[in-house]
């Protein structure tokens, strides 16, 4: 299955990218930007540029249907049951969970790790890979993300 799926996510991925860049353009016209404590957790976690992230608050965090969803599903992540999710420098933050220092800490490592790859297409390829071969909590990026978010939240709690 990890073979047959690796194989379509060429196909897919033009279509996953054009949709969060989609996203990510909504969050930074309409979205707010981080406090001065949230950016000194984004540049904690590596952010290099924390005045362009936008953080939009949302009842629920959209998500394509259809063969994404299913992907997403299979890789053991649960769309609309996220808190939060990192499009670039846009995030959208379930209205439950707004302005949740931990969850917003997560979601700029996210950001970081988009920087430090190249952008959110490089980005995204290794993280479906990832989340598809190993599952979404034990992917090496997820896995990266808790740890640093927990550690941030020491530093700056």
């Amino acid at each position: 299955l990890f073979l047959m799926l690796r194989t379509l996510l060429p196909l897919i991925l033009p279509w996953i990218v054009r949709w969060a860049r989609d996203q990510e353009a909504e969050i930074l016209a309409a979205g707010v930007p981080l406090s001065e404590e949230e950016k000194r957790r984004a540049v904690f976690v590596g952010v290099r540029d924390p005045d362009r992230i936008r953080v939009q608050r949302v009842d629920r965090i959209p998500f394509p249907g259809g063969p994404m969803e299913k992907l997403a599903r299979l890789a053991g992540f649960a769309p609309h049951q996220t808190s939060g999710l990192c499009l670039g420098y846009g995030i959208y933050l379930r209205s439950d969970h707004w302005r949740s220092a931990w969850i917003i800490a997560h979601e700029c490592v996210h950001t970081a790790q988009i920087e430090r790859m190249g952008g959110f297409e490089t980005f995204m390829r290794e993280y479906v890979v990832q989340c598809l071969r190993d599952g979404y909590p034990e992917s090496a990026l997820e896995k990266e993300a808790m740890l640093t978010s927990a550690d941030v939240m020491e530093e700056y709690p």
